[in-house]
């Protein structure tokens, strides 16, 4: 059995424990470079003064640019049922199928031939009724068996964002231009949704409904958003 190096298991016990750079600013007198204590510094009017030379001076511009540096956030990792193909100026992303109200819908009729079926045995409907339900189960049970093929295409380029639904389910092909895309964001109902502008001003489109896990959706506002160079900003319709 192979053993690692003692040196080794103590450089990865020094990454497990290394913490994260705190964001912090000291303020230094434009006058003398002397450093200036916190207690020196009017957080209130932004005015400072040097202990060393006594002059005041204002720093609101040094606290503005503090306050505007934006968040650090986490690396979502991929997550397993969405794999991404980078070539060139193209990003390729595939996704496993949401469920839609297109499966519900299909699912809702299967419970309603169950039903109807079994009135048709107990009660003696016409043998019509039942057969007009059939499909219904038929449809859920290949649906289900061919899931893991069911797939969302979404391709960005330099100058569209294409969205395909295959098997389609009555959801027909989307095309918009990157140039309009503001934001990327993760909704309420854990989909993906997009800020447009448009003449009109912007509107939000909802480009995937709810997916399986939050992992999926913020791994995919993440590697939009990188690809098409946005920067991330809080918007009021996304999830906290």
């Amino acid at each position: 059995m192979e053993h690692k190096p003692l040196d080794k298991y103590k450089l990865e016990l020094k990454n497990l424990k290394k913490k994260p750079a705190k964001v912090f600013k000291r303020l230094n007198c434009p006058a003398c470079e002397a450093p200036i204590p916190a207690d020196n510094m009017n957080l209130h009017d932004k005015i400072g003064k040097c202990s060393s030379c006594d002059a005041l001076f204002p720093f609101h511009e040094e606290i503005l640019d503090f306050s505007n540096k934006p968040t650090i956030k986490q690396e979502v990792i991929r997550p397993e049922g969405i794999d991404i193909f980078h070539f060139q100026e193209e990003l390729d992303i595939t996704i496993q199928q949401p469920t839609t109200g297109f499966d519900g819908f299909f699912l809702i009729l299967s419970t309603i031939f169950l039903l109807v079926l079994e009135f048709y045995f107990i009660i003696g409907f016409p043998v019509w009724i039942p057969a007009m339900f059939a499909l219904a189960p038929i449809y859920t049970l290949i649906n289900f068996m061919n899931r893991s093929k069911h797939k969302v295409y979404l391709t960005i380029n330099e100058q569209t964002l294409t969205i395909k639904w295959r098997p389609k389910k009555f959801i027909k092909d989307k095309v918009y231009d990157v140039h309009d895309i503001d934001q990327i964001y993760v909704n309420k109902l854990n989909g993906v949704s997009m800020i447009i502008n448009g003449h009109d001003g912007q509107k939000h489109i909802k480009l995937l409904p709810k997916l399986s896990s939050p992992s999926k959706a913020k791994y995919l506002e993440q590697e939009i958003e990188k690809h098409l160079g946005i920067i991330d900003r809080e918007v009021l319709e996304e999830k906290k």
